[in-house]
């Protein structure tokens, strides 16, 4: 009889501690080499802290959100579309629209990564894709394609700012690319990815961000650019206390 007490007793651990791992786990599909299938939800846990690809199955706007509860996040503007490298994306067809979510930024290391996509040729503008920011604007930190197609991030905390520049360009045939920009304020360093490649920026006298709670967004929301652009996103992610990974997954 105590025997089958245990047995009773581990299955029971079994299924309130292993259980909801593996449910976790599962969303963790893949296509593409590694992106999270349409209606995949998440990544496996431990692999990233936000991340958005438009199918998640609780809506398009839900952010996975690695230390707790799923985020609804709010879209203004943009639209949400199939498509996709991985099923849905992200699609602007000017300035400031965005989807975006509040969360919480490490101030000293981190990445973030979208996969982009543009055939837009005509642009006389910049494409601000990526941004965070402290809830009064004063801090932020900024990814932007330039008009001559190099890729720019500029890590500003409260009025000193950085600027990394790639030498790199983008490309505008509607492809899908990895974008990323990276930054380790201990060593004085930040880095953008284009071109399947780190590039480095060894800057000094990095003034560092003082709030670790900021809007996280897809597209331009803090900018305020006037120009008109089109191009989507895709398979976003933020990464804290990293520098300079590999990308999420091959394409």
């Amino acid at each position: 009889m105590k025997r089958l007490w245990g047995l009773a007793l581990c299955l029971y651990v079994l299924v309130l501690v292993v259980c909801p791992a593996l449910a976790r786990m599962n969303v963790a599909t893949t296509v593409g080499g590694g992106a999270p299938a349409a209606g995949g939800d998440c990544p496996a846990a431990g692999t990233y802290d936000y991340y958005w690809n438009g199918d998640h199955s609780s809506g398009t706007t839900y952010v996975c959100y690695d230390d707790g509860a799923d985020i609804n996040g709010t879209l203004s503007g943009a639209s949400i579309n199939s498509g996709g490298y991985s099923g849905n994306k992200f699609d602007a067809t000017e300035h400031n629209q965005h989807l975006y979510w509040s969360g919480t930024i490490d101030v000293n290391k981190g990445v973030i990564w979208v996969l982009f996509s543009t055939s837009d040729t005509s642009r006389t503008g910049n494409i601000y894709f990526m941004e965070t920011h402290d809830a009064v604007n004063s801090e932020f930190v900024r990814v932007y394609v330039e008009t001559d197609d190099t890729v720019s991030a500029v890590y500003d905390g409260g009025g000193a700012s950085e600027t990394c520049s790639s030498t790199g360009t983008i490309a505008e045939d509607g492809s899908w690319q990895w974008l990323g920009y990276s930054w380790d304020i201990a060593n004085d360093d930040h880095a953008v990815y284009v071109n399947g490649a780190w590039e480095d920026c060894n800057d000094e006298g990095f003034t560092v961000l003082t709030a670790t709670a900021h809007i996280f967004a897809l597209g331009e929301k803090l900018a305020g650019s006037s120009f008109t652009e089109t191009y989507a996103l895709d398979n976003y992610y933020y990464i804290p206390n990293t520098y300079k990974p590999a990308v999420p997954f091959g394409l």
